[in-house]
């Protein structure tokens, strides 16, 4: 397919797995939207066949071949098949991704000899690599960041410290491992955290590979174009703040990066919302993306004075039949790798409103067979009706989870659980019977709820991931966390059944005060989040500002 030289040719690369692939995709469909705009979208050669299979399963609407605007193309390299997805081999991913300049370099070499040549790079901030490529071309690249802004801002302080003589952030906070008070507070923006809290590559030994990985990634964007993260003002806005103050490269607040279906920003909602998001959508317009916008707290602060929504039977009707006309109108697509089942929606139709727990890991997380006993348990205790994706290999040591699942156990929530290997997360996520979402808080995740007004139960593993659960708990006040106790069989960390159920109940249960407040927060998470993405709004505005740079700098 031949792009046409007077468009510019957008040549994107995502980090190689699905945490990435899906919200760079979600920057390219918003990309070739505008007039003017293609992209060529490079994955892995296995990441390219997964993704085509799974397109292969969308409806017309949603494949991503269909758009003239978009190709995919695959490139050598990368882990083996058999290793994708396998936590453990994360150090020869982080490898692989490395090796991929020389490929990559020689499809820019045959784009430009087929009269396509790039105009811009747009690549993960993990593939610093590709602005030394973008310098041999002469084009300018944008760097994309993937999670939160508080984590791409703990990470670049941190590293100016360090780069400045400061000792490694571990060996600077052993000083407080004595006292048992770990707490960082030298981060402008940020309110005090754990050290527990932080990303992982602040808390590395210098020697560890996967530190020094990460820090590779870092020098290389001083020389970006631009860096673009996928967030919004009103969510972070402290943090947000403090990085555009400090850091030398031109940032966007750009999301969240969701099909606009899933936002309708100027038409039916694709979740039942109530009057506390009619009444958020009609204050005034959010301050424009150069100025501090105002405080998420000031916003939650207000939520007892909030009607809660579906108070009253006629309001409950109103919010079905908004439900209903959405879901018909909605089509969402992750643009991922991995093939979803659709059918669990059909289930999730038979459920009442928000009676079902949502529970997902994401792609890479994996658990030990005790705590997966622990979690099973708790919810079978609970009595909840949930959907768990669960894919293979999650449970740490086996390739299958179900010889752990006990006959009493699957007896027991017959009719009120369903357990798949992988689900469309947005449609679940907007679907009327979900009332919650167990997440291990990756990015991803955590920016859909948010965006859709869904309430969390924080469940994070390590790294970036604690620190977006800290922000859901803390900050935002749409989420719980779990206490964990020593595991008196390997003396790790453990959350034990009791406390699964305890939790779960906590937000599931319709008479729980806290869960009325967590609702209300959730909403209002979400109206600011549709409020960003309005004409006018913070995150339309840093869009038109960053579209207006990155096409003057095509004319250079």
């Amino acid at each position: 397919m031949a792009f046409g030289l007077r468009r510019a040719h957008i040549v994107a690369v995502p980090y190689p797995a699905q945490g990435h692939i899906v919200p760079l995709m979600q920057l390219c469909k918003k990309l070739v939207r505008e007039e003017g705009f293609m992209v060529t979208f490079v994955n892995t050669e296995h990441n390219h066949a997964r993704m085509m299979q799974a397109q292969a399963t969308k409806s017309d609407e949603e494949y991503i071949e269909k758009s003239k605007n978009i190709r995919l193309v695959g490139i050598p390299g990368g882990l083996p098949p058999e290793l994708h997805g396998d936590p453990t081999h994360v150090v020869g991913a982080f490898k692989a991704s490395e090796d991929l300049r020389e490929p990559f370099e020689k499809l820019l070499d045959k784009l430009a000899h087929d009269g396509e040549p790039v105009t811009c790079i747009v690549s993960d901030v993990l593939m610093s690599w590709t602005q030394d490529s973008a310098d041999k071309a002469g084009v300018p690249r944008v760097a994309f960041w993937t999670s939160s802004a508080a984590v791409y801002h703990v990470i670049w302080h941190m590293y100016g410290l360090i780069s400045q003589g400061m000792p490694t952030f571990k060996a600077a906070n052993a000083v407080f491992e004595d006292s048992n008070t770990e707490m960082v507070s030298c981060i402008p923006g940020l309110p005090p955290m754990d050290l527990n809290d932080l990303p992982i590559i602040v808390r590395s030994d210098p020697a560890d590979f996967i530190y020094q990985f990460l820090s590779r990634q870092l020098q290389p964007m001083l020389r970006a174009a631009a860096v673009l993260l996928n967030t919004f003002s009103e969510l972070e806005p402290d943090c947000l703040h403090a990085l555009v103050a400090n850091f030398p490269v031109r940032t966007y607040a750009i999301g969240p990066l969701l099909p606009p279906s899933a936002t309708a920003v100027n038409g039916i909602s694709p979740r039942p919302d109530g009057p506390a998001i009619g009444a958020l959508l009609n204050n005034d317009k959010p301050e424009i993306v150069q100025d501090k916008p105002p405080l998420c707290t000031a916003v939650t602060a207000t939520i007892n004075h909030v009607p809660k929504a579906g108070s009253s039977p006629a309001v409950k009707a109103k919010e079905k039949a908004s439900f209903t006309a959405a879901k018909k109108a909605a089509t969402f697509s992750s643009a991922g790798i991995f093939s979803a089942d659709v059918s669990c929606l059909q289930w999730l139709d038979k459920k009442e409103s928000r009676s079902v727990l949502y529970i997902s890991f994401g792609s890479i997380f994996a658990m030990s067979p005790e705590q997966f006993t622990e979690l099973l348990e708790g919810l079978q205790a609970s009595n909840q009706a949930f959907l768990w994706a669960i894919r293979p290999g999650f449970v740490q040591g086996w390739s299958s989870y179900t010889h752990l699942l006990h006959p009493s156990f699957l007896e027991n929530i017959k009719g009120r659980g369903l357990l798949v290997s992988w689900v469309p997360q947005l449609s679940v996520l907007t679907h009327d019977a979900i009332g919650g979402f167990l997440t291990h808080c990756g990015w991803n995740s955590t920016i859909e709820s948010v965006t859709l007004g869904v309430p969390m139960l924080c469940w994070p593993d390590v790294g970036e991931r604690r620190t977006n659960g800290r922000l859901a708990v803390s900050l935002w006040e749409a989420g719980l966390e779990f206490s964990y106790s020593i595991s008196s069989q390997t003396n790790s960390l453990l959350i034990e059944r009791q406390e699964v159920k305890r939790v779960i109940l906590l937000l599931m249960d319709p008479c729980s005060h806290a869960s009325d407040r967590l609702r209300t927060n959730a909403r209002l998470l979400q109206a600011s989040a549709r409020k960003a993405l309005a004409e006018e709004g913070s995150s339309a505005r840093a869009w038109n500002l960053f579209l207006k740079q990155i096409t003057q700098e095509e004319a250079i």
